[in-house]
């Protein structure tokens, strides 16, 4: 199959790596190693990922890491290896192009607790994601569209490939954390048939600490932000988590390797999340986040809702952009400015103009109240704590302002509507304090229904004439469920002995979106994409009921349409289906289009 004269993604996708950044200790030379022969095939990881579709004509090829062997750099001894680069620009293939796309091949040498990989260049994040830890070797392949960050690959920059590493993994050696990765860059060459669109003309790195001294010309502003943080919509209201302390099968002071921790239920803080944009302390824009589930659920349930599928997002997590075009008008006075939230700030300069002014008109944001409400039904009787928690959360904002261009004064008009509710319900049994020689019983139950939605609108105007309407629907709703009962005895170092766990979860990212141009139409996208997952494990049976299903969906008004399902059991492929559901039951998507649901720019549609 192929999408747009691209493979699509599927089983036996080629897969493998990413690598550590050189971080150099006093007297130790980093070294770059590649990575060995293997001494056995690596296995496939099974995604229904949609590859980027291509462009006409035939790349450049930039390798930036080549079978570059990496290990978990603070723990083990032995010289840091280097997962550094130089990027250059490819000379055969000089700008405009119609399509660059990032192609990353990981490969886990062995077994690993890695939370999260990356891989960095002049500073902006050009892939951030997980690694699934399944045990043995296994390969997995990512691909991101990064056409918008053109003007970052006009010029020469140093990089590096990175992890960040569970604490939990001091437990284990540095032999024991070990990846290979590839990764390149193609550019594709603007042709008549895939013209190259209008990109960003900067792309800034923001760290959320140091102000930026940016253009005075900026007409339009966005901001790339990426938010992978696992299990916050399990987490309780600090004051509750200090009254009702909701212990599960660890022991008293054990570290939990991932959520569903002894003490404060893993997190405090309440079950609600968002991302806050301020510009020079100002408000200026919300980002949601999405509801990543980490592989391991607790010590005694990894890997229990992504083998051999992952779930959403696991393998790479998809950036929100947020407009910040109302601020353009800040963003060019003089001086440094400062934005609050790590991510990519990509600019849209005017090109007949060298300083442009203007002003924000309209902020309902500035004031307005941010913190979640909840209620709960908490209580303990004897050894039991049963109730519900309810987190509820709504704002509707809106942010105005205008520049004064080369093509005259442009206003933006930004509204936007979120809603967020999340009801959890426990049951806890057992002591909160061991003190008897023999073993207790403990039992540990929690459920989740949450719902999170936004609605977003920007419009702009050149006078009394709308120029441009583009509008974005989001849905993340959520349902997850956790058992985990067993004995626990207050030995030497303590143990447990599980008699059953069981975790469920069933989730949906639902997207639309309709952008308007005068003159040009809409341009209207659909996106849904499913997965449920669960397991179930007993003392005779550890790895009975394991079993997952997932889909994606995509289509667009010019004819695009991908589908791909998958299903699972016991850790096998039970079903692989693609473009089923597309005309003639075949994927087909049109070069410009982002069927993973990462923004649109738009910049091919003049």
């Amino acid at each position: 199959m192929r999408i747009s004269s691209s493979p699509t993604s599927g089983r036996g996708a080629l897969a493998s790596a990413l690598a550590f950044p050189a971080l150099l200790a006093m007297g130790v030379t980093a070294r770059a190693e590649t990575a060995p022969p293997l001494p056995v095939p690596p296995t496939p990881v099974e995604t229904i990922e949609p590859h980027v579709p291509i462009a006409a004509g035939q790349p450049c090829i930039v390798q930036l890491i080549r079978n570059r062997l990496f290990p978990q750099q603070d723990l083990g001894a032995g010289p840091p290896i280097d997962a550094s680069f130089t990027f250059m620009p490819p000379p055969a293939c000089p700008r405009p192009w119609s399509k660059v796309i990032l192609k990353v091949d990981i490969t886990s040498m062995r077994w690993a607790i890695v939370d999260t990989l990356g891989l960095n260049l002049g500073g902006i994040t050009l892939f951030r994601g997980g690694q699934p830890r399944y045990r043995g070797v296994w390969r997995w392949h990512v691909e991101r569209d990064l056409t918008d960050y053109s003007a970052l690959f006009g010029s020469p920059h140093n990089g590096r490939m990175w992890t960040i590493t569970n604490e939990d993994a001091r437990d284990y050696s540095s032999r024991d954390l070990a990846f290979a990765g590839t990764a390149t860059l193609a550019f594709y060459p603007a042709t008549a048939r895939t013209p190259a669109p209008r990109v960003p003309d900067a792309v800034v790195p923001i760290n959320g600490q140091t102000a930026r001294y940016l253009p005075h010309n900026i007409v339009r502003a966005y901001l790339d932000v990426n938010n992978e943080q696992p299990w916050w919509f399990t987490c309780v209201p600090d004051r509750l988590a200090e009254r009702f302390p909701l212990y599960d099968m660890y022991a008293p002071g054990e570290k939990p390797h991932e959520g569903f921790s002894p003490a404060i239920q893993g997190c405090g803080g309440t079950s609600f999340r968002e991302m806050a944009v301020a510009v020079d302390g100002t408000p200026a824009g919300i980002a949601p986040v999405f509801p990543r589930i980490s592989p391991d659920v607790s010590e005694f349930l990894r890997n229990s809702i992504n083998a051999p599928a992952p779930s959403m997002q696991q393998l790479d997590f998809v950036p929100y952009r947020v407009d910040l075009t109302p601020f353009a008008a800040i963003l060019n006075e003089a001086g440094p400015h400062h934005v609050s939230t790590p991510g990519a700030l990509l600019l849209y300069l005017d090109r007949g103009r060298a300083h442009v002014t203007g002003a924000v008109t309209t902020n309902t944001l500035i004031g307005a109240a941010g913190l979640p409400r909840w209620t709960s039904t908490l209580s303990r009787t004897d050894e039991t704590t049963r109730g519900k928690i309810v987190t509820h959360q709504g704002r509707d904002f809106e942010i105005r302002g205008f520049v004064n261009t080369s093509r005259g004064r442009v206003e933006t008009r930004l509204t936007q509507s979120s809603r967020f509710a999340n009801t959890q319900t426990f049951h806890v049994e057992g002591p909160l304090e061991i003190t008897m020689p023999g073993g207790v019983d403990k039992l540990y139950e929690q459920g989740i229904d949450m719902s999170s939605t936004t609605e977003r609108t920007v419009r702009r105007w050149i006078g009394s004439r709308l120029v441009s309407r583009d509008h974005v629907s989001l849905s993340y709703p959520l349902q997850l469920g956790y058992r985990l009962a067993g004995t626990l005895t207050p030995e030497e170092d303590w143990s447990s002995v599980i008699k059953d766990g069981t975790v469920a979860a069933r989730q949906h990212l639902l997207q639309d979106t309709d952008a308007y141009k005068a003159g040009l139409g809409h341009y209207v996208t659909h996106l849904r994409r499913n997965f449920v997952g669960s397991r179930t494990r007993t003392l005779d049976r550890p790895d009975s009921d394991w079993s997952s299903v997932a889909s994606h969906q995509y289509t667009d008004n010019f004819g695009s349409c991908y589908r791909a399902d998958i299903t699972t059991l016991n850790g096998g492929v039970q079903s692989f289906t693609h473009g089923t559901g597309c005309p003639g039951n075949s994927n087909y998507v049109r070069w410009f289009a982002h069927p993973d649901g990462s923004a649109n720019s738009l910049g091919w549609w003049h």
